[in-house]
């Protein structure tokens, strides 16, 4: 997040709908002029104007209650004086009141609509074991988003897979057969994994069949990969 080229952070949400910063990205601060040691415990309220609080407050209600919210047209706060009108995206990354924050100029609206349907996408097929995975500026993959259907699938509470490393979904014995499709998928833009055994919480095996597709999305690296079941397909072969 911090070398995002747009301004990004993450916060504690409470259930009355304050927020505390736990980081603010490098756009963020020297758009609002705080400065990187006073980020951490800083609320959010101070970067609204005060009668746009009610409006703050019941939008990080709304995301703390359905995982992820938008809200249009809010008014922040700038370091020179006045205000900006923004866009905020609010997404639960760590069950349960661990949020990451998008702040959109409105002026780029239109371009920010790209990974705002990547988001719906996952929420939408929800019927689907499915994950969104980012790549950091060093190029590692971690989890942004999950599909219900994957977070049950592996023992998970809902959204408790979001904000690990992709890594941690396989058994070390796996990594470097991972690490090889990595590559590959940033190489060709996709792979195929099939028969995969992930590491589920209670322990009991997930074998799954992986296809990802990378994209990119405001100047940001994605993969949107699958999780079929393999049990299922290695016995419709068998029957057949």
């Amino acid at each position: 997040l911090e070398y995002a080229p747009q301004p990004l952070g993450v916060m504690k949400c409470h259930p009355d709908g304050r927020a505390q910063l736990i980081l603010f990205n490098d756009i963020n601060r020297r758009l609002s002029g705080l400065r990187k040691e006073e980020v951490r415990g800083t609320d959010v309220s101070r970067f609204f104007e005060p009668e746009d609080l009610p409006r703050v407050r019941a939008y990080i209600q709304r995301c703390l209650r359905e995982g992820r919210a938008t809200e249009q047209g809010m008014r922040m706060r700038r370091r020179a004086g006045g205000h900006i009108m923004v866009d905020m995206n609010a997404w639960i990354i760590k069950a349960p009141d661990i949020a990451a924050f998008q702040v959109i100029n409105e002026t780029d609206r239109e371009q920010a609509m790209g990974l705002n349907r990547i988001f719906e996408e996952v929420t939408r097929h929800s019927s689907g074991a499915k994950a969104i995975v980012h790549f950091d500026h060093e190029g590692s993959p971690v989890i942004l988003l999950t599909s219900h259907t994957l977070t049950h699938r592996m023992g998970n509470e809902a959204n408790a897979l979001n904000g690990i490393p992709f890594q941690r979904l396989f058994p070390r014995s796996l990594h470097s057969a991972l690490d090889t499709r990595l590559r590959r998928l940033e190489e060709t833009g996709q792979f195929n994994w099939q028969a995969v055994q992930l590491l589920s919480r209670d322990g009991h095996e997930c074998l799954c069949d992986i296809e990802a597709n990378a994209s990119e999305v405001e100047g940001g690296r994605y993969a949107e990969v699958f999780f079929n079941d393999a049990e299922a397909r290695i016995h419709a072969e068998r029957d057949a």
